[in-house]
């Protein structure tokens, strides 16, 4: 596996040769996708892991949910929903597609596409950004994560100062200890960034600790990090 990850890492680089923010070789970025894709994750399946929550097995998350809001098909389909939505044609209800395989296709070309220079752009425009990863999530896992960010670099050193800040315990009276924080506000261009590890947390963290998740989100938007 370690040798497939460097061939996987060579791919990477071709895939992204057009430099930060450049045009992606497409050829190249399917192919580190689908070579990537199966040196990471089917090594990870073979175990009989989930690679959404590696404590237990695909399709087996669920046991480690706080709450099981169900499917929201039916719910969205109904015509007072819709209408609600402004998404009927006519007064007629649509059929609700939970997953356009159109748009993933689409989206999938740039899986190997390297983004985090579109980061950079937010935060040297001042933006706030938050990342948020549970720690038993392995396909967006907390140490890749963590990884990229602390290597983001623009009108300032993003990444390395953030690498200087201690994580805290972030916990609430609802939901109880979410997980660690690792939050900064940049002077030079009033950018914030703030990186949540979840603890007890898969893919699914929402899922894993709503009412946690609720109230990070809502301190995010009141600036309540910083």
């Amino acid at each position: 596996m370690a040798q497939d990850l460097k061939t996987c890492e060579t791919k990477i680089v071709k895939c992204n040769s057009g430099g930060p923010g450049g045009p992606p070789d497409l050829v190249a970025c399917a192919d580190a996708t689908k070579f990537c894709d199966s040196a990471a994750l089917t090594p990870v399946e073979n175990r009989g892991r989930s690679k959404y929550d590696v404590r237990t097995s695909t399709g087996k998350e669920g046991k480690f949910f706080k709450t099981n809001p169900g499917s929201a098909v039916g719910f969205l389909r109904r015509r007072d929903v819709q209408t609600k939505l402004g998404v009927t044609k006519l007064g007629v209800p649509q059929a609700f597609v939970q997953s356009n395989l159109e748009v993933r296709e689409a989206f999938s070309e740039f899986t190997a596409y390297d983004t985090t220079s579109f980061v950079v752009d937010l935060l040297d425009g001042g933006i706030e950004v938050v990342v948020l990863a549970g720690n038993y999530d392995y396909i967006t896992n907390a140490i890749g994560n963590l990884n990229w960010m602390t290597g983001l670099k623009g009108k300032d050193n993003y990444g390395e100062k953030l690498r200087a800040v201690q994580p805290k315990t972030l916990k609430y009276p609802k939901g109880g200890v979410l997980g660690t924080v690792r939050a900064l506000k940049y002077a030079t261009t009033g950018a914030k960034i703030a990186f949540i590890n979840v603890t007890d947390g898969g893919h699914y963290s929402d899922l894993n600790n709503p009412r946690g998740i609720q109230r990070s989100f809502q301190d995010f938007l009141y600036g309540r990090f910083w």
